[in-house]
């Protein structure tokens, strides 16, 4: 594992994520996640998964950092930069994990602890997807914006000032809200409408560019539809993807699928 590094020159931030609180922070301009407060969020025993990021380090860029806490105090960290989060939540097999609690939380994490300290970090906000004007975390920017507030008005106020507060800022330029688009989407953009599809092709599609996203660290969110999953890709990945080769694949997927002929017994 590398040496220890230089100190970020940004604190560390605690964010809210569905009660449990990541520690992050930035340095050399990149977001970084402290590895322990999330290992024990869900669960899983330290010493075991400090072995497996010891052992992993160049693939998950590990780094023992040294940062310091809003009182100035030094603080020595195992930490991961918020792109490779993904990578090592990956590794985790929620249907191995026998509590039912447990395994929820981990599958929570998996589809969207990345997305939230990725926002955090690039727009300032993080928004889920999944629910329409909540914000999860907010920057000091943003919170001086509120004002000087006492606890108990925010309180009582937050529910109407912070989706105001989000749209404006929006709608100002200054952040934009991550899309997503299924893979559904992307066969469309493809140009494969409904009645060009042949059955598997969106399966098909869903594989190559779920391992284009992971190739690249890019998150991949999950949306509630019906009584499933939809795994949402993030649309400028999508069609980097479309370009870079992927409109050829499913060229010659859905070519090969058409061809397929019915068999005949040969006497």
């Amino acid at each position: 594992m590398p040496p220890t590094s230089d100190t970020p020159k940004s604190s560390v931030v605690a964010i809210d994520f569905h009660g449990d609180q990541i520690v992050t922070f930035q340095h050399q301009g990149e977001p970084y996640v402290a590895m322990r407060r999330v290992v024990e969020n869900l669960g899983l025993a330290w010493q075991v998964q400090q072995r497996k990021l010891a052992e992993c380090g160049s693939r998950f860029a590990c780094h023992h950092m040294v940062t310091h806490d809003t009182t100035g105090r030094r603080q020595e960290m195992l930490s991961m930069p918020v792109a490779k989060l993904p990578l090592w939540l990956a590794t985790i097999n929620p249907n191995k994990i026998p509590d039912p609690v447990k395994r929820a939380k981990i599958e929570l994490y998996q589809a969207e602890s990345a997305i939230v300290l990725h926002d955090y970090w690039t727009k300032g906000v993080a928004v889920r997807g999944d629910m329409e004007g909540v914000v999860t975390s907010l920057d000091r920017s943003v919170m001086n914006a509120i004002g000087g507030m006492v606890k108990s008005i925010m309180t009582k106020q937050l529910a109407e000032l912070v989706p105001a507060l989000v749209e404006r800022e929006v709608l100002a330029g200054r952040y934009g809200i991550v899309q997503g688009v299924c893979a559904l989407q992307v066969a469309e953009m493809a140009g494969y409408t409904k009645g060009r599809r042949p059955r598997g092709a969106t399966q098909f599609i869903s594989r190559r560019l779920g391992r284009y996203h992971e190739d690249r660290a890019v998150p991949i969110r999950r949306s509630e539809h019906g009584s499933g999953r939809v795994r949402l890709f993030d649309e400028t990945t999508a069609r980097r993807w479309l370009a870079d080769g992927g409109k050829t694949e499913i060229d010659h997927y859905i070519a090969g699928r058409s061809g397929q002929g019915s068999l005949r017994l040969i006497r």
